[in-house]
């Protein structure tokens, strides 16, 4: 089991479901987040954000994002978290956030996929019950593709 966010993440950050508006933040933040190459273009955020079954969900501070989750049906297509604001509990949060809503969508299962050498990242996502399904390369890095199930009593944590 994980600790609860601090309360710094509750008080001080507003969620709040992300939209087309929203694009230009999000991929802001996420090539703050992810070395180029990695991090997603404005067109594939945009197709992401407006494919069938697509939800995200972000964390403010003031006007700025701090932090959002996107996923597509059940799979978890990225977590990002500005780097001054990570340590803050807006990762694990957000994830609790997408899991529950996975699971009331009728999911009794989520995935996502992250690089092998990206501990804090791996234990946040251990910490809510992923586990390793397989390992695989992808441009030249190892990467690690998680699943985690709950039942149809819970509704995911």
């Amino acid at each position: 089991m994980g600790m609860d966010p601090p309360a710094l993440a509750k008080t001080t950050h507003r969620l709040r479901p992300l939209t087309g508006e929203d694009l230009p933040a999000m991929t802001a933040l996420d090539a703050a987040c992810f070395e180029p190459g990695w991090n997603y273009p404005p067109e594939v955020m945009a197709d992401f954000l407006l494919a069938p079954g697509a939800q995200a969900l972000g964390a403010f501070e003031g006007e700025t994002l701090a932090a959002f989750i996107l996923w597509i049906r059940r799979e978890i297509i990225t977590l990002d978290v500005a780097p001054r604001h990570r340590r803050r509990g807006l990762g694990r949060t957000l994830m609790r956030r997408a899991m529950r809503a996975i699971g009331k969508r009728g999911y009794r299962r989520a995935c996502l996929q992250v690089d092998r050498d990206n501990a804090p990242a791996i234990a946040l996502y251990a910490s809510l019950g992923f586990t390793v399904e397989r390992e695989f390369a992808e441009g030249g890095k190892a990467r690690l593709r998680m699943t985690v199930s709950w039942d149809s009593a819970t509704i995911a944590p």
